[in-house]
């Protein structure tokens, strides 16, 4: 290679050829991880090897055959299909049902979310409504404030004692 700029451009037009390799093999890898790991070996390979060979993506194809087979070979097999939704629930032998969280190490998937929307169906419907809006940014503080007629420090005394309740876990 003659410089930086040609290796670039050359990495910029393989970019569709190393996908469209990497698509349906190494599927314990994510899809970008592969093409990153394809591009790397890529460049390797660029400043390696001369390019008027007429066996250059040939000789590529064989070693990133060999490099992605190492990678994947160390990845725990717990892991194989990982793409699939980790919420999806699944029916296992026997009856039991089970999703994806199942498989990964450690504590307890967050149950924040749970115990947020749980809180919101204590509410009244119209403070459920506010504090939705504000949750998801659907709309801003002073905006919101605007909208009840209120200063953004009275929105805030407003929502003070929601705070507290959710905080208190008696709902």
């Amino acid at each position: 290679m003659t410089g930086a700029c040609d290796e670039n451009a050359l990495l910029l037009q393989a970019q569709p050829y190393l996908r469209r390799l990497c698509r349906k093999r190494w599927i314990r890898l994510e899809p970008e991880d592969r093409v990153a790991e394809a591009s790397l070996v890529f460049i390797l390979c660029l400043r390696a090897w001369p390019l008027d060979t007429g066996h250059f993506l040939r000789d590529f194809e064989r070693v990133l055959t060999s490099h992605m087979d190492q990678k994947t070979r160390v990845l725990p097999p717990r892991f194989y299909g990982a793409a699939l939704s980790l919420d999806e629930v699944r029916q296992g032998r026997g009856g039991s049902r089970w999703n994806g969280y199942h498989i990964l190490p450690g504590r307890d998937p967050d149950e924040s979310g749970f115990f947020v929307r749980s809180f919101l169906q204590a509410l009244a419907e119209e403070d459920r409504d506010i504090l939705t809006a504000l949750l998801h940014e659907e709309i801003t503080r002073e905006a919101m404030a605007y909208q009840l007629g209120l200063s953004p420090s009275q929105l805030d005394a407003y929502l003070a004692p929601f705070w507290e309740f959710y905080e208190s876990g008696r709902w």
